[in-house]
């Protein structure tokens, strides 16, 4: 609706009784305060986790590539086992990173379609977790055996 001049030229208010030129995008969005808050705070958080899952790629890229630390850790953990933590470190990382990225850009521009998107993997990654520890707890006398 917004602000409209009649033939006076004096202006009116919009259906919501404000005006529209005084009122900023958040105002219009309806977001309050807290709205607010909220909305920056998961801004901020998800950034944090974005650059954290960004160093963790790094590392499991770093770890696969670098001869001298294959070498030293891998006398400690077996070759096999090096390789397979690396490839887990960097799989981890981009997931992390996509997860995060989804949640930054959704809170900040509000996209509906990111944030579910966003919660979406959210669930799945914690309903994945606790499948794991089942499965861990399930087979633990299997895995100490092997271990």
């Amino acid at each position: 609706m917004g602000i409209r001049a009649d033939e006076k030229g004096s202006c009116t208010l919009n259906q919501y009784g404000y005006d529209d030129l005084v009122m900023n995008e958040d105002e219009k969005m309806g977001l309050t305060r807290c709205g607010k808050f909220l909305k920056y705070s998961m801004f901020l958080f998800n950034a944090v986790i974005l650059i954290a899952g960004c160093g963790i790629l790094g590392f499991g890229v770093y770890a696969r590539t670098s001869e001298n630390r294959m070498i030293q850790v891998s006398s400690i953990l077996g070759t096999h086992y090096y390789s397979t933590l690396s490839l887990v470190l960097i799989i981890a990382g981009g997931v992390v990173i996509v997860i995060s990225f989804l949640g930054c850009c959704g809170a900040i521009k509000e996209v509906r379609c990111m944030l579910g998107t966003f919660f979406v993997l959210l669930v799945l990654l914690l309903l994945s977790m606790v499948v794991g520890a089942i499965v861990i707890y399930v087979y633990r006398d299997n895995i100490g055996d092997v271990i």
